[in-house]
Protein backbone atom coordinates (compact mmCIF):
# COMPACT_ATOMS: atom_id res chain seq x y z
CA UNK A 1 0.00 0.00 0.00
CA UNK A 2 1.46 3.34 -0.99
CA UNK A 3 1.61 6.38 1.26
CA UNK A 4 -1.13 8.07 -0.76
CA UNK A 5 -3.45 5.09 -0.38
CA UNK A 6 -2.70 4.85 3.35
CA UNK A 7 -3.34 8.55 3.74
CA UNK A 8 -6.69 8.19 1.91
CA UNK A 9 -7.76 5.32 4.19
CA UNK A 10 -6.79 7.25 7.36
CA UNK A 11 -8.61 10.33 6.07
CA UNK A 12 -11.74 8.29 5.29
CA UNK A 13 -11.71 6.66 8.75
CA UNK A 14 -11.20 10.05 10.43
CA UNK A 15 -14.09 11.53 8.50
CA UNK A 16 -16.32 8.60 9.47
CA UNK A 17 -15.41 8.94 13.15
CA UNK A 18 -15.95 12.71 13.10
CA UNK A 19 -19.34 12.29 11.46
CA UNK A 20 -20.40 9.73 14.09
CA UNK A 21 -19.29 12.04 16.90
CA UNK A 22 -21.08 14.96 15.29
CA UNK A 23 -24.32 12.97 15.16
CA UNK A 24 -23.90 11.96 18.82
CA UNK A 25 -23.27 15.59 19.84
CA UNK A 26 -26.28 16.73 17.85
CA UNK A 27 -28.52 14.22 19.63
CA UNK A 28 -27.17 15.28 23.04
CA UNK A 29 -27.60 18.93 22.12
CA UNK A 30 -31.17 18.34 20.95
CA UNK A 31 -32.04 16.51 24.17
CA UNK A 32 -30.57 19.33 26.25
CA UNK A 33 -32.45 21.95 24.26
CA UNK A 34 -35.72 20.08 24.65
CA UNK A 35 -35.13 19.82 28.40
CA UNK A 36 -34.50 23.55 28.60
CA UNK A 37 -37.56 24.23 26.46
CA UNK A 38 -39.65 22.19 28.90
CA UNK A 39 -38.60 24.31 31.87
CA UNK A 40 -39.05 27.45 29.77
CA UNK A 41 -42.59 26.36 28.90
CA UNK A 42 -43.32 25.81 32.59
CA UNK A 43 -42.18 29.37 33.29
CA UNK A 44 -44.28 30.70 30.42
CA UNK A 45 -47.35 28.85 31.69
CA UNK A 46 -46.76 30.30 35.13
CA UNK A 47 -46.47 33.79 33.63
CA UNK A 48 -49.69 33.29 31.63
CA UNK A 49 -51.48 32.14 34.79
CA UNK A 50 -50.24 35.21 36.66
CA UNK A 51 -51.31 37.49 33.81
CA UNK A 52 -54.77 35.88 33.62
CA UNK A 53 -55.25 36.32 37.38
CA UNK A 54 -54.09 39.93 37.16
CA UNK A 55 -56.61 40.63 34.38
CA UNK A 56 -59.40 38.97 36.39
CA UNK A 57 -58.71 41.06 39.50
CA UNK A 58 -61.75 43.04 40.68
CA UNK A 59 -59.55 45.87 41.89
CA UNK A 60 -57.51 47.81 39.34
CA UNK A 61 -53.92 48.82 39.86
CA UNK A 62 -54.92 52.51 40.04
CA UNK A 63 -57.50 51.72 42.72
CA UNK A 64 -54.93 49.82 44.79
CA UNK A 65 -52.55 52.76 44.57
CA UNK A 66 -55.30 55.18 45.65
CA UNK A 67 -56.21 52.98 48.63
CA UNK A 68 -52.58 52.75 49.80
CA UNK A 69 -52.05 56.50 49.44
CA UNK A 70 -55.28 57.19 51.39
CA UNK A 71 -53.99 55.02 54.22
CA UNK A 72 -51.05 57.42 54.58
CA UNK A 73 -52.23 60.96 53.69
CA UNK A 74 -49.68 62.91 51.69
CA UNK A 75 -47.71 59.82 50.67
CA UNK A 76 -46.82 58.86 47.12
CA UNK A 77 -46.44 55.42 45.58
CA UNK A 78 -42.86 54.33 44.95
CA UNK A 79 -43.48 50.79 43.68
CA UNK A 80 -46.23 48.25 43.15
CA UNK A 81 -46.13 44.50 42.60
CA UNK A 82 -48.83 41.94 41.97
CA UNK A 83 -48.57 38.80 44.07
CA UNK A 84 -50.27 35.54 43.31
CA UNK A 85 -50.91 33.49 46.41
CA UNK A 86 -53.90 31.97 48.15
CA UNK A 87 -55.26 35.51 48.20
CA UNK A 88 -53.88 37.53 45.25
CA UNK A 89 -52.89 41.06 46.19
CA UNK A 90 -51.06 44.21 45.24
CA UNK A 91 -48.04 45.08 47.36
CA UNK A 92 -47.83 48.89 47.35
CA UNK A 93 -44.82 50.77 48.70
CA UNK A 94 -45.63 54.39 49.58
CA UNK A 95 -43.30 57.12 50.85
CA UNK A 96 -43.60 60.46 52.59
CA UNK A 97 -40.59 62.43 53.74
CA UNK A 98 -38.32 59.76 55.23
CA UNK A 99 -41.08 57.30 56.08
CA UNK A 100 -42.10 54.32 53.97
CA UNK A 101 -45.05 51.98 54.21
CA UNK A 102 -45.67 48.70 52.49
CA UNK A 103 -49.34 47.76 52.24
CA UNK A 104 -50.82 44.54 50.93
CA UNK A 105 -54.11 45.30 49.19
CA UNK A 106 -56.44 42.36 48.49
CA UNK A 107 -57.45 42.37 44.78
CA UNK A 108 -60.95 41.04 45.49
CA UNK A 109 -62.00 43.14 48.47
CA UNK A 110 -59.74 46.21 48.33
CA UNK A 111 -58.94 45.84 52.01
CA UNK A 112 -55.46 46.35 53.39
CA UNK A 113 -54.52 42.86 54.51
CA UNK A 114 -51.20 43.84 56.06
CA UNK A 115 -49.08 46.90 56.64
CA UNK A 116 -45.36 47.14 57.24
CA UNK A 117 -43.83 50.45 58.29
CA UNK A 118 -40.17 50.94 57.53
Amino acid sequence: MSKNQLFAVVLALSATCLAANARADLKASTATTQGQRGSSQDGEESNWHLLERFRAAKLSLAEAIAIAEQLHPGSRTASVSFELSASPSYRVLTVKNKETWEDVIDVDTGSAAAQVSR
